[in-house]
């Protein structure tokens, strides 16, 4: 009789688990031909697919399936301009984000040469999504956000494979563009705008600028999730790299080799940014933490927690007092990184912040948010000094002028805008680009600036007239996050296939 019982059970059990399976490759056919049909631009036949995909995930009570799901689905109605539906799915990730709030595990030290197994972490979801920006940037853990590295200077366990320096490129899958989360109107007393002068929109020779054909360097591998943010080291021979399994790792690109990783983060990694001394990061992560490490050891120094707030972009000052931390819930934190406290905060209309910059001489802070605004804010005081408006999308990636005096702001509405920080004024309006634009940088002489777009080119602008003189095309890889040296001859791009690509620039 008990043996008889103890089949039946058994004969259960695996009716129930191939049922499972089978719901699963259900969702995932249709997840992968959501996902295709996004990647070859027909964002109406994803929808549809990643629909389906969302009722499977939903009878496998999968959440990690959900996230992805959702994340994809969000940019696909992004693309189709589906405003209110797609705000509803990013505020449908946002609930499962905050659903989970973060444990404080203890900080241990992780030896950059030590042989460790790191959690793997998949891609497009909460905690594991792509980002970039249909018209309102990323939310949740779930979304893999393009969110920019400024610049102002573990459970299911899998070893990880040896960084490995491949110098012979792939070609490599069609990007699919990062998801980006707008939060619900939020409504909270904003600061009046800024008189705005109707600025000077560049000639149409701007859009068609000589084209130069790039060709990768060399490839370099290593995480085993979707590369996030990149930021330069101050010699140009050094990226930190931050992705979706979780990690922050240090490389050499000279050689190809990995100098350090940074592990404690429970979610996907966000955002990073290094101190002007090249001695210390700080890490924004989908757990709700802000982190600081010493990158030599490796080990984690200072924490901030936001609990259940995600993080979605980091700045730091130059003068390595200050981090400024950006948040799904449209709030920068100030953090000291001296003392780990937290100083203050600002806060804006509410929508999520895509972008941070810190002006050169720590006074002046500019914000990027899914509102299409650009905020400056007064680094002493915490207040609002001016909003910039001007863009019709999300503002993915900011910069100021070496001399502080301009600040470039572009995202997902395709086009560059430079402003006048005293005047508060647009100065040009720049077209060129096709597709988001994830990174801006001037050159070191504040006459020309650089730009990395999800439309694989990278533009030089001439920033006396707004021409774009010249593009470099053919970056044949799904990028999220773009980097470019101080010099601007070296380009670092992170992709949707786990690895960092190195490109050389002509001289501009």
């Amino acid at each position: 009789m008990l043996r008889q019982f103890t089949l039946a059970a058994l004969l259960i059990a695996l009716s129930t688990t191939s049922v499972a399976i089978g719901q699963n490759a259900v969702w995932e056919t249709y997840f992968d031909l959501g996902k295709t049909a996004l990647n070859d631009g027909d964002a109406e036949l994803a929808e549809k697919n990643l629909k389906e995909a969302l009722c499977e995930a939903e009878k496998i009570s999968g959440s990690e399936e959900l996230k992805k799901t959702l994340a994809l689905l969000e940019t696909a109605q992004r693309k189709l301009k589906k405003t209110k539906e797609a705000d509803e799915t990013a505020a449908r990730l946002a609930g499962m984000a905050s659903s989970k709030a973060p444990a404080t595990p203890p900080v241990a030290a992780t030896p950059a040469s030590a042989e460790v197994t790191t959690p793997l972490a998949e891609p497009p979801a909460a905690a594991s999504a792509p980002v970039a920006p249909p018209s309102t940037p990323t939310a949740a853990q779930s979304s893999p956000l393009p969110v920019e590295a400024a610049s102002g200077s573990t459970t299911a366990a899998a070893t990880e494979p040896a960084p490995t320096n491949i110098t012979d490129p792939v070609p490599a899958p069609a990007a699919t563009a990062p998801p980006l989360a707008a939060l619900p109107p939020v409504s909270t007393p904003v600061p009046p705008s800024a008189p705005v002068s109707t600025p000077q929109t560049a000639p149409a020779s701007a859009i068609k600028a000589p084209e130069t054909k790039i060709e990768e360097q060399k490839r370099i591998q290593g995480h085993i999730g979707w590369v996030k943010s990149i930021v330069f080291t101050g010699d140009g021979h050094k990226v930190l790299s931050a992705s979706e399994d979780k990690t922050a790792r240090l490389w050499d690109i000279d050689s190809g080799t990995e100098i350090a990783v940074l592990r404690g983060h429970e979610e996907q990694l966000s955002s990073c940014a290094l101190t002007p001394d090249g001695k210390g990061a700080v890490t924004g992560s989908a757990d709700g933490t802000a982190r600081l490490w010493d990158l030599e050891s490796g080990n984690e120094l200072r924490r901030l927690d936001l609990k259940t707030n995600m993080v979605t972009s980091v700045a730091i000052a130059p003068d390595s007092k200050k981090a400024l931390i950006g948040t799904f819930d449209g709030t920068i934190k100030v953090w000291d990184l001296s003392s780990g406290t937290e100083l203050g905060s600002m806060r804006g209309s509410g929508a999520a912040i895509r972008s941070l910059a810190v002006s050169p001489d720590s006074t002046t802070v500019a914000s990027g948010a899914n509102d299409k605004t650009v905020r400056l804010w007064s680094l002493s005081t915490l207040s609002p000094i001016a909003e910039l408006k001007g863009h019709g999308d999300s503002i993915l990636t900011l910069a100021f002028s070496p001399d502080g005096s301009r600040v470039l702001s572009a995202g997902a509405d395709a086009q560059l805008i430079l402003w006048d920080v005293q005047s508060k004024d647009p100065v040009f309006k720049m077209p060129g680009h096709t597709d988001w634009v994830l990174k801006v940088s001037f050159a070191q002489d504040g006459k020309k600036a650089i730009s990395g777009s999800l439309d694989k080119s990278v533009r030089i602008w001439e920033l006396n007239s707004g021409v774009n003189t010249q593009a470099f095309m053919q970056i044949n890889s799904g990028v999220w996050a773009v980097a470019f040296s101080a010099d601007g001859r070296t380009m670092v791009t992170g992709t949707d296939d786990k690895s960092i690509r190195v490109w050389q620039l002509p001289a501009w």
